[in-house]
């Protein structure tokens, strides 16, 4: 990736909760863009995660910028490309073209599981995946329940009893599933996929911001992106059969079921921690409707 060698703008794009973000272009090349991000409250080690996620990426049909992870002063800074595209969103692509966006994204998702190496373990990703530390997915399940039931406890009590049925029921469908980790993107956003459209099809130009990345099962980034991506049962069929097809290998569909149910709540428990309502409010209609 060429990067500025003379004087450069930068404009700010995001504050962010562990980065600034910061879109910059060379004064002597106003089509050379990049993306420059500052860590943000200590937050070096999340950049540093970040590079090391999009190196393991590269050369695989994930289309994650190129990154150049930058050192002064003691400070890390992360240098990406900047990829063009706009933010997915199913809704706004002609119909003939929503099932090959839907499509096109499981293809992605089905190459990043299947194509990328990792470590055997489970459970959060600090800044490379060797720093997983659950030896099960059921281990990392029973840490996840753990987390969350304070503050579903204490903030969603009507609730309490319905948390904990859905975890009992994941923490089941989980026992299954202990040997065969994956890198899971797990913050499948539209805002963090990029894709392009013609006439006759879709691309996904680009794929965004793994610092929620962790190892895990397949099925919980299919969890994310039905929950996420998908605006009706017709479309989450239409993923599950795509990303089924692409990968070669059938899903879990009552660990998918149960791992839907932990997003939403993990969302809820979110929300709470940063004061967006109107995230607290979404997830737990979602959560009483498919109940």
């Amino acid at each position: 990736m060429a990067l500025p060698t003379d004087l450069i703008d930068l404009a700010h794009m995001s504050p962010g909760r562990t980065a600034l973000t910061y879109v910059g272009c060379d004064r002597s090349h106003p089509a050379r863009r990049f993306v420059l991000q500052i860590p943000a409250n200590g937050h070096q080690q999340e950049l540093e995660k970040r590079h090391n996620i999009y190196q393991m990426c590269a050369g695989t049909n994930v289309p994650v910028p190129r990154t150049l992870l930058l050192r002064r002063g003691g400070v890390r800074y992360l240098c990406m490309e900047r990829l063009s595209g706009t933010p997915f969103d199913a809704k706004r692509l002609p119909l003939p073209l929503r099932v090959d966006g839907i499509r096109a994204v499981a293809a992605v998702i089905a190459g990043l599981h299947c194509s990328v190496s990792v470590a055997p373990r489970f459970g959060w990703i600090r800044s490379h995946p060797a720093d997983a530390c659950f030896r099960t997915f059921h281990e990392y399940m029973q840490s996840e329940s753990a987390r969350l039931a304070p503050t579903v406890s204490s903030a969603f009590a009507s609730t309490a009893a319905r948390f904990r049925k859905d975890m009992a029921e994941l923490l089941d469908a989980a026992r299954g599933r202990d040997q065969h980790a994956v890198l899971v993107w797990y913050d499948i956003q539209p805002e963090n996929i990029l894709i392009e459209w013609g006439d006759r099809d879709v691309s996904v130009t680009g794929w965004l911001d793994p610092g929620a990345a962790r190892m895990g099962v397949a099925e919980w980034d299919i969890a994310h992106a039905m929950e996420h991506l998908c605006s009706s049962e017709a479309e989450q069929a239409m993923f599950v059969a795509s990303y089924e097809s692409t990968a070669g290998k059938d899903l879990d569909r009552p660990l998918i079921s149960s791992l839907r149910r932990l997003v939403l709540w993990d969302d809820a428990v979110l929300a709470i921690g940063r004061g967006w309502q109107w995230l607290r409010n979404l997830a737990l209609t979602r959560l009483e409707q498919s109940s």
